[in-house]
């Protein structure tokens, strides 16, 4: 798993850079993730499973867009086929690859679903959602991707994210917090412009009119 996210941050890191504060952190995240695996008593809390979902979204990205023998060097081919087929076989193919993203994107939604995201909103589904709308996602679940964009519109309301003008005042820290909030909110407005359609009755970047007159 290490050896994956170090894959995500040396050739990925353009697709989801910006979009989470420290990626520093998430190697602690992940040690953090082995050490509840591993303790039969530990209980997880929506905090827990909101950085699993963060993990396991990066997870997914990095399984979608790696070469086939690096994917190879990291894990070998025959357990992952038995997990989706009777026979066995020792080499990876494209469909293997896509099978085990498939997985690992069902994993972080499952995750999504375990911190009960509707009740409790939180920065992290618009994360969980950027970094995951970097792959086939969007197509492969039209409907929940949808409701999903439409949930992070409305928790970027909520946690006013949408609202990164910088302040004469303004403190280092809450500076950096506006920048990342900016680059989130572009990217929502992108990802709405992408998925506009008939399909998805509400579009976000038709109800602004022009980003010149937006409030930030």
């Amino acid at each position: 798993s290490f050896k994956v996210l170090d894959y995500s941050m040396e050739k990925l890191g353009g697709l989801y850079f910006g979009c989470i504060g420290d990626i520093g952190e998430l190697y602690l995240k992940l040690e953090e993730y082995w050490s509840r695996k591993n303790s039969l008593e530990t209980t997880n809390t929506n905090d827990d499973h909101y950085w699993s979902a963060v993990i396991w979204s990066v997870f997914a990205m990095a399984l979608y867009y790696m070469q086939l023998d690096e994917i190879s060097s990291i894990l070998p081919a025959i357990p992952v086929y038995q997990w989706f087929h009777e026979e066995k076989d020792d080499s990876w193919t494209e469909d293997l690859q896509f099978d085990l993203y498939k997985g690992f994107l069902k994993v972080a939604i499952h995750q999504l679903k375990n911190a009960d995201f509707m009740a409790h909103p939180d920065v992290r589904v618009v994360q969980v959602y950027l970094i995951l709308s970097n792959t086939s996602f969007p197509q492969l679940r039209k409907s929940l991707s949808n409701s999903l964009l439409h949930h992070c519109l409305h928790v970027s309301k909520f946690l006013q994210i949408d609202n990164f003008r910088p302040l004469v005042n303004d403190s280092t820290s809450l500076r950096l917090t506006k920048l990342i909030s900016e680059k989130l909110w572009y990217r929502l407005c992108v990802c709405d412009y992408l998925q506009s359609g008939p399909n998805k009755p509400i579009s976000l970047h038709q109800e602004n009119s022009s980003l010149l007159i937006h409030a930030a």
